[in-house]
């Protein structure tokens, strides 16, 4: 149903912008950026669900920035999440969104694309296993289960979705499902990095999170 697929390409979208403005708020760059780029991507692919398939190649594009560029700002986001920001971090995070985005455009017709997403994707898992090792280590238990219940659905999107015999005829197509999978896995992302605060190096100097106040 293309109404349903476009209005889950929504909620996703939603979801991700308020994982970004948690995360500007919170003066994390990195993340910010990784969650801007999957909102833009989801917010495309409502309109490409929602049948204005001449956006097709547009959000092809733009969700192949944000499984590979984007998903490492948010690997980068969750280093910074614990242990502070980088100096230079926000000009880095502007730095890696316009390259990534460039060279995902300039891969797109290349056989190279497909493994340059995915090695950029690693750091993500291995980012949300530190977060949990760190979290289990301050006795922080929302933390742990956070960045578990993302880890966990981003494995089952990558390796046992794409598996399942999920056909287009019914109520819910494998993109929709995917979708299902998405929207909490992005919400425990962003509840895990609020999460971090207090944890790691950052703990111990405050003064180097640069926080924004609601005005900025």
């Amino acid at each position: 149903m293309p109404l349903l697929s476009a209005a889950l390409e929504i909620l996703l979208t939603l979801v991700c912008l308020s994982g970004a403005r948690g995360a500007w708020r919170a003066g994390n760059d990195f993340l910010a950026a990784g969650f801007l780029w999957v909102a833009v991507a989801a917010f495309v692919g409502a309109f490409n669900l929602g049948g204005f398939t001449a956006v097709d190649p547009t959000h092809h594009w733009l969700s192949q920035v944000a499984r590979g560029p984007g998903m490492l700002a948010m690997a980068l986001g969750l280093r910074a999440a614990l242990r502070g920001p980088a100096a230079g971090e926000r000009y880095a995070a502007c730095a890696l969104s316009i390259v990534g985005a460039a060279a995902v455009h300039l891969l797109l017709p290349s056989r190279w694309l497909a493994p340059a997403v995915l090695a950029l994707g690693i750091p993500l898992p291995l980012a949300l296993l530190a977060v949990a090792r760190e979290g289990a280590a301050a006795r922080r238990t929302a933390v742990v289960a956070a960045a578990l219940v993302c880890l966990a659905l981003l494995v089952v999107v990558a390796f046992v979705l794409p598996r399942l015999p999920i056909g287009d005829a019914g109520l819910l197509r494998a993109v929709d499902v995917m979708h299902l999978a998405l929207i909490p896995a992005y919400a425990a992302l962003a509840e895990a990095a609020r999460g971090c605060a207090g944890i790691g190096a950052a703990a111990s100097s405050p003064a180097s999170w640069h926080g924004r106040s609601a005005g900025e």
